[in-house]
């Protein structure tokens, strides 16, 4: 993914079969980008699970780069992959309850 239009072809020319899901810097639109770059995923989350956990994820996201001044080192990106997982799976619709039942 990526901030800016052919950025991804001046900076990394290997990539040029691959497609660029450009994102214009913006949260919500990279969301919109997360959604179609997975869109032959077994799993396709909705924007709106994407827009939940990224607001958990923020949260969480300013205890670990204070504990580790960066969130691009590879313990502290680890440490946001284990929260984000955590979060998507906490409330994924095959985990939650079914309102009427009470049945997972």
């Amino acid at each position: 993914m990526e901030a800016h239009p052919f950025r991804v072809q001046r900076t990394l020319s290997d990539l040029g079969g691959t497609d660029a899901y450009i994102h214009g810097d913006a949260p919500r639109r990279l969301l919109i980008a997360l959604t179609d770059a997975l869109v032959r995923a077994a799993k396709q989350p909705t924007l709106a699970e994407l827009s939940r956990v990224f607001q958990l994820l923020s949260v969480e996201a300013r205890g670990i780069r204070r504990k580790y001044g960066t969130l691009f080192g590879a313990r502290a990106f680890r440490d946001l992959v284990v929260v984000a997982v955590d979060f998507a799976t906490r409330d994924a619709p095959d985990n939650a309850e079914h309102p009427a039942t009470g049945r997972r």
